[in-house]
């Protein structure tokens, strides 16, 4: 039974509560964002916990609802004997299980909507619960570990989460900075949470379930901006699936329990399958470039790219990435050094990708729409000295290369500046004009399919991004 209040909490009791939080989200916070099938509608910096918080997408505008069979329904209401809370325990350990599958990572944070235990309590909106999996570990003893951490987080609720926030921040000696992405999944049972009061909640996904008599029912909440349908269906089936497993066999390891059935165990393995050539094996001393250029070579006149009403067959588009790729060259690029792209989502964009590759780099994509402090520090800690980008991007975060104190020393703007253009950059700068008239032939040089392809920084839980390779 957890403790019921209708006081206000004492300084002592928050204390309290402070040490219990610092000490469960202390050191490096997992990634709790799952990938998405659409890129650009995140919306960095906001807060979950509060009215405003999650990932990103925001609007969840779309729901998939599925429902388990009678008897796997009755099967969880007794197993759990009949109480709600230890229904939602059940449901909460399976699906925690499942993100970590997703997210490849054996530590995770999933939210959970406040438990009301009183008319006195503060009213925050949904709680971090951090939970990790130890390998060899059974699912009951998930389950267990679910419930204490469960009790522990509603025991621990009256702490206001934006003091939570700064303490976090404290530890890492941030000034003012965005607030972390504590989850980006919550989970609920309706029958002893409110729906309503999470509906505001900017995270990506809410999984909501219901008993309804001896059924139980789900629902996924998602923003059609950030995941297809198709994806979303999959997640209900893996619910379901693991649902049944555990009820099946509930001390069962929980590396056996059965998100996918037989069918899509066998369409993933054939979507993860290598391609292979009608000559033979795969050609793994290939670069990515170099296999670009075979296909244009064997279909240069056909449509390569088209974005709004520019379109490029695969000569135009493979002769633009040479002339970039000899200019990056001519300023000295090496074999296997990152190069920032730092602009929106173009034809250009795919011209600088395939630029960097015949040059021999590796490409950083940076987000024009990132907080300042978040791309002066992917810039100084992925130690590029060139950035692809824009005129409107230069226009407008040209006072990021203020001092050229983040290393780099070119940018290479992929259009024409006009002759009254004004940056706040002290770095040299250059255009389309130092390029558009270098061959268009394809490079020599070094390449080799060992180099790596790009970086990509994550999204930074603990409010340093890492460079993933």
């Amino acid at each position: 039974m957890l403790a019921t209040t209708t006081d206000a909490p004492s300084a002592s009791r928050l204390f309290s509560e402070k040490i219990y939080w610092l000490n469960q989200l202390q050191g490096e916070l997992p990634e709790t964002a799952l990938i998405t099938d659409f890129v650009g509608a995140q919306n960095e910096g906001s807060h979950p916990g509060g009215n405003t918080g999650g990932n990103a997408g925001g609007n969840k505008n779309q729901s998939v609802e599925f429902e388990l069979d009678g008897a796997v329904s009755r099967a969880v209401i007794n197993l759990a004997r009949g109480s709600d809370l230890s229904v939602y325990v059940l449901l909460l350990s399976v699906v925690s299980t499942l993100l970590t599958r997703y997210t490849r990572r054996l530590d995770f944070i999933v939210g959970v909507p406040a438990y009301a235990t009183g008319a006195g309590e503060p009213g925050n909106v949904a709680l971090p619960l951090r939970g990790q999996i130890v390998g060899g570990s059974s699912f009951k003893d998930v389950l267990l570990q679910t419930k204490a951490n469960l009790i522990d987080v509603y025991l621990h609720q009256t702490y206001p989460l934006e003091a939570l926030y700064e303490a976090l921040y404290a530890q890492i000696g941030g000034s003012q900075p965005k607030r972390p992405l504590l989850f980006d999944v919550v989970v609920l049972l309706e029958n002893i949470h409110s729906a309503a009061a999470i509906a505001d909640l900017k995270t990506s996904l809410t999984i909501a379930f219901a008993i309804e008599g001896d059924r139980i029912r789900g629902r996924i909440d998602y923003s059609d901006a950030l995941f297809a349908a198709g994806t979303i269906q999959q997640l209900a089936r893996c619910c379901v699936n693991g649902i049944e497993s555990v009820v099946h066999q509930p001390t069962s390891p929980v590396e056996d329990i059965a998100f996918l059935k037989a069918a899509d165990r066998e369409r993933q393995l054939a979507f993860n399958s290598p391609p292979v050539a009608s000559t033979g094996a795969y050609p793994l001393q290939q670069t990515i470039s170099q296999l670009f250029e075979v296909q244009v070579a064997q279909t240069p006149d056909r449509p390569a790219a088209v974005w709004r009403q520019i379109r490029l067959t695969y000569r135009e588009l493979n002769g633009q990435a040479n002339q970039i790729g000899r200019y990056l060259q001519q300023l000295g690029l090496q074999p296997g050094e990152f190069v920032g792209i730092l602009k929106g989502r173009d034809i250009h964009f795919l011209s600088a990708i395939l630029a960097i590759h015949k040059a021999g780099g590796a490409y950083v994509p940076m987000d024009s729409a990132y907080p300042r402090d978040r791309l002066r520090y992917m810039l100084a800690d992925s130690e590029v000295r060139f950035v692809l980008t824009d005129a409107a991007t230069l226009e407008s975060l040209g006072d990021l290369f203020g001092d050229g104190g983040d290393g780099v020393t070119q940018i290479v703007c992929l259009e024409a500046l006009p002759d009254d253009f004004t940056t706040a950059a002290a770095v040299k700068i250059s255009d389309r004009s130092a390029f558009s008239q270098l061959a268009a032939d394809n490079l020599s040089g070094p390449q080799s399919a060992i180099y790596p392809a790009y970086m990509l920084y994550t999204s930074g839980s603990t409010g340093r991004p890492k460079g993933a390779i």
